[in-house]
């Protein structure tokens, strides 16, 4: 019964199942864990006078007034009678558009309930304005009125369709009135509903569509947040990787490891295995690759690309933009320079001759690897053999990026690679539908110096980069602002004219999101060859840069940065034996968490512990994005409300 069609419940034919496949609804199990898009709460009075700027109002009104104007469309004005306010704010005007049948039903003098969204608009001189609404013949009822859907909460699951919403809901009642609930209870034994406060299976499905209350809603949906939870936990424990796993190189493979110049470490090599397991695998896999800033994330993906050319297959290695992308092809050019792998670069900025040149070579199968941004997922680039895709640094590519790379070939295998620490504790629930590995930091024998300096101690703080410079090193200057337009922050200008002043017939660069890609492109290959000395940006610097001359990290307003952020920023120096430094340079006047963000990056250098801290600090709303990956993620299970499920 669970797994059978949509179609099988009864009462719904051919054109409902087809409007609930449109919306992932297969099954009658589905239906039922189908969550509200939005919800209507109908229980509790709302009068005009509440409505400030906007809102959406819930009371019973009386029409006083109706006109039909120019394009058929019917004005009325309506009084709350609810409502003890002043005449003017207890008045308010529904417009009707294409809705005339509204001119025959509401009649002058008649009482009605009204659930819509008001907005006040001065044009109209504040008058409270309604043109999305709900309304119903009204019932006196002794000193009352009462409603067809008044007093309830109402779910929404498609807001532009409310035919269609009626239809799911209808729906919704006769799966759950037909559904086996006594051969089905998906974990909810007696001793969990009583340590977590759940309702049975069915009486959680009943109270989350057609709640009786605002208490039992919240119960409703916490029981179902707790089914899908433990279908996640299980999940994990199911193995559906490889067939085989793979612990060795090849001798091809193991020429190309020797050439690195550098041993891999242990959790490298078990990442690097865990990859070529997955990809002896007939079918697809997703595998998060999690390590953050100069833990080795790249070579680990090259090494797989290469273990897939050996194999006849070809690999697509996206990132989010072209400096990021850039990189990773002259590291991919460099590494395998003498080992017969062909790799090329493609962007938006390709000129067309080398863009047809790319693109019939790689449908040849004369490209082994392919590195680019999203130009990759163009309908032009087509692969002969595509088997291996790589997406750094993953959150931010969105759903139908991803898609469109999978739809390129048939049992792709994808590495999705984020140097945004997840939490360990929450690791478990936000990998769901992922194989993980996770990299440990690379622990450097100097270690980047994290020093806080207030505002009467910047400029000596910067007249000692000066000295890095003299070495031949390189610095980053990063402000929160590109512009001064009113506000105490520092920009780009600003900073800009300081440092002029301060490091006189010093080369520089400035590089912010406005700044075109084919300067971004002299930018960072000036910086890498030491012509310029130091590049002033906003945040766009935390990811794509890699300088290992960089020794010098300048964080401005480092109070205003998040701790993600400014963990990410620091690992752009620090990048070779050399001795670095983040200067985290705040104001004056900073907030208390500021000053705890700022005290943890200070103290701490390892990135999940920092991870953790940011999400004790402000809950697990956005630690990663991986509910942008296409993969099914969690619909009613929230970390912050539902974290004690942890315990099991």
């Amino acid at each position: 019964m669970p797994d059978s069609a949509v179609s099988s419940i009864p009462g719904i034919g051919f054109k409902t199942a087809e409007e609930l496949r449109s919306l992932g609804v297969n099954t009658p199990l589905d239906l039922m864990m189908l969550k509200a898009r939005s919800v209507e709460m109908r229980d509790v009075v709302v009068n005009f006078s509440e409505i400030r700027e906007s809102g959406f109002v819930n009371t019973f009104v009386k029409v006083v007034q109706k006109s039909i104007l120019p394009s058929n469309i019917l004005k009325v004005i309506v009084e709350d009678i609810a409502d003890d306010a002043p005449a003017k704010l207890k008045t308010a005007v529904l417009w009707c558009f294409g809705r005339n049948f509204l001119n025959r039903f509401l009649r002058l003098g008649n009482v009605y309930y009204l659930y819509g969204k008001g907005v006040r608009k001065i044009e109209f001189n504040n008058s409270l304005q309604i043109s999305s609404f709900d309304i119903k013949t009204a019932y006196q009822s002794g000193a009352f009125y009462s409603a067809q859907g008044y007093g309830t909460i109402k779910n929404i699951y498609v807001p532009s369709d409310p035919s269609l919403n009626s239809r799911i809901s209808v729906a919704i009642r006769q799966a759950i009135d037909s559904f086996d609930w006594e051969n089905h209870d998906f974990g909810l034994t007696k001793d969990c509903c009583d340590r977590f406060g759940l309702l049975p299976a069915k009486e959680a499905c009943l109270q989350y569509h057609f709640p009786s209350s605002r208490e039992m809603a919240e119960k409703a949906r916490r029981t179902l947040s707790f089914i899908e939870y433990l279908e996640v936990r299980d999940d994990r424990f199911k193995s559906d990787a490889a067939s085989a796993r793979v612990d060795s190189f090849s001798s091809e493979e193991m020429s190309l490891v020797s050439s690195l110049g550098f041993e891999l470490t242990k959790s490298q090599r078990d990442a690097v295995f865990d990859i070529f397991s997955d990809l002896e695998c007939s079918h697809s896999v997703f595998r998060l690759l999690q390590g953050e800033v100069g833990s080795g994330k790249t070579i680990c993906a090259l090494l797989a690309c290469y273990h897939q050319f050996l194999k006849g297959g070809q690999s697509a290695f996206l990132a989010p933009t072209e400096i990021l992308a850039y990189q990773h092809y002259l590291t991919a050019s460099k590494v395998f320079a003498s080992f017969g792998i062909r790799v090329e670069f493609i962007s938006s900025k390709c000129k067309k001759a080398q863009r047809l040149r790319i693109a019939k070579d790689l449908a040849e199968g004369r490209i082994g690897l392919l590195i680019g941004t999203h130009s990759i997922l163009s309908s032009d680039i087509a692969f002969r053999n595509l088997r291996f895709v790589v997406v750094d640094e993953e959150q931010r590519f969105g759903v139908e990026q991803k898609q469109a790379v999978m739809a390129k070939g048939d049992g792709i295998k994808v590495l999705l690679m984020s140097a945004t620490p997840i939490p360990r504790s929450i690791l478990k629930i936000l990998s769901q539908g992922y194989e993980c590995s996770t990299l440990e930091k690379f622990i450097s024998n100097n270690p980047v110096k994290t020093l806080l300096v207030g505002q009467s101690r910047r400029l000596e703080a910067y007249r000692s980069i000066r000295n890095e410079f003299e070495k031949g090193n390189c610095a980053y200057f990063v402000v929160p602002r590109i512009d001064d337009e009113n506000s105490e922050l520092k920009s780009i200008k600003t900073l800009e004219d300081l440092l002029i002043s301060i490091f006189p017939n010093i080369s520089y660069a400035v590089m912010t999101s406005r700044t075109k890609e084919e300067d971004k492109k002299i930018f960072v290959q000036g910086f890498l060859s030491g012509k310029i000395k130091y590049i002033i940006s906003t945040s766009v610097v935390e990811v794509g840069m890699d300088n290992p001359n960089a020794t010098c990290m300048v964080i401005e307003d480092a109070d205003m940065f998040g701790l993600s952020t400014l963990h990410q920023l620091r690992g752009r120096v620090g990048r070779s034996s050399k001795p670095s430094w983040c200067f985290l340079v705040y104001r004056d006047e900073i907030s208390d968490s500021g000053k705890e963000r700022l005290r943890i990056i200070k103290d701490e250098s390892d990135g999940f512990k920092i991870a953790e801290m940011d999400l004790s600090m402000r809950g697990g709303g956005d630690v990663i994005g991986l509910k942008q990956s296409g993969k099914s993620t969690f619909k009613f299970f929230d970390f912050e409300r539902d974290q004690d499920f942890l315990e099991l």
